[in-house]
């Protein structure tokens, strides 16, 4: 870090990252973040690419975690990934949420909740997810999410 940025600011110096300099200031509950994230999931059930269009940074920048172990994704990969998936899904999934959270400060901001998948034939999964936004030119833009489905330490761990 440059000893000339004080601690209320922060600077990544990474040749190959952008430079981002903010002052610190207090995050604050963002309504319209809550209303993206939830947006969100209803592209996936509703069918609409439109939605990833307009709300998923298409850029390398973008990064996308998913419950699948193969679900490690970047860039265009990525985008491709959403938009394919939010095109397709018309009717082959439900997503009900609960404790939808989202703050914002300043061009970022992130919203995270709790959501339960529903297939058509009637098998249910519940997980834990996060999003990251970035406004673009006015516009916020999800540059990273993550879904996970939460199971016990033990399980995850074995004895091998």
């Amino acid at each position: 870090l440059d000893p000339a940025i004080g601690d209320d600011q922060m600077r990544s110096t990474s040749g190959q990252h952008r430079v981002l300099i903010c002052d610190t200031g207090r995050m604050l509950g963002s309504s319209e973040l809550r209303e993206l994230t939830t947006g969100y999931f209803a592209s996936f059930t509703s069918g609409d690419p439109d939605w990833v269009e307009r709300h998923v940074l298409r850029s390398d920048e973008l990064r996308l975690i998913g419950t699948n172990a193969e679900e490690w994704l970047q860039g265009t990969d990525a985008f491709d990934v959403f938009r394919r998936e939010a095109a397709a899904a018309t009717g082959t999934l439900d997503a009900s949420l609960s404790d939808v959270e989202a703050y914002s400060l300043g061009d970022v901001g992130w919203g995270a909740g709790l959501v339960r998948f529903a297939l058509p034939s009637g098998q249910t999964a519940q997980a834990r997810f996060s999003l990251v936004f970035v406004a673009v030119e006015g516009t916020w833009k999800v540059v990273s999410s993550h879904t996970s489905i939460p199971v016990p330490d033990e399980d995850a761990f074995s004895a091998d």
